[in-house]
């Protein structure tokens, strides 16, 4: 019983950006506890390469390297990859509003602000964690 109900079912669900994620794992790899490893992988590389995308669009490659590597090998992004829970996806929601409001900001749109407005809601309201990181 505990295999098949994991407690991707129950965390993971509410993520906005991570339905279609968790459907197109779960039909290759399945439910239960590999779900977990699969889950604290995938957010562990977005994660990453989110932290990339956004140095490298407000400074040089050098600098978004490190802040990509920086982020990899924290000790409690490994931890969390391990564990595999709600709490792993707050600094990708984080990355990505981010990177929206940097894009809405540099094209000066009022559609991208909407977006980035929209997934600071979701950010907020997914992931009460993650009102702590924000100003």
């Amino acid at each position: 019983r505990l295999a098949s109900s994991s407690f991707v079912n129950t965390s993971f669900s509410l993520l906005p950006f991570a339905l279609l994620l968790h459907a197109v794992v779960g039909i290759f790899v399945g439910g239960g506890f590999i779900l977990q490893i699969v889950w604290g992988a995938l957010f562990g590389t977005l994660t990453a390469f989110l932290a990339w995308l956004f140095l490298r669009q407000i400074s040089g490659k050098i600098e978004a390297l490190c802040a990509a590597a920086l982020v990899s090998f924290s000790p409690i992004q490994l931890l969390w990859s391990r564990i595999g829970g709600v709490y792993l996806c707050d600094l990708s929601h984080i990355l990505l509003t981010l990177i929206l409001a940097q894009h809405a900001l540099a094209k000066r749109s009022s559609l991208w602000a909407i977006i980035t407005g929209v997934s600071l809601y979701l950010t907020l309201f997914t992931h009460f964690p993650a009102r702590l990181a924000y100003p």
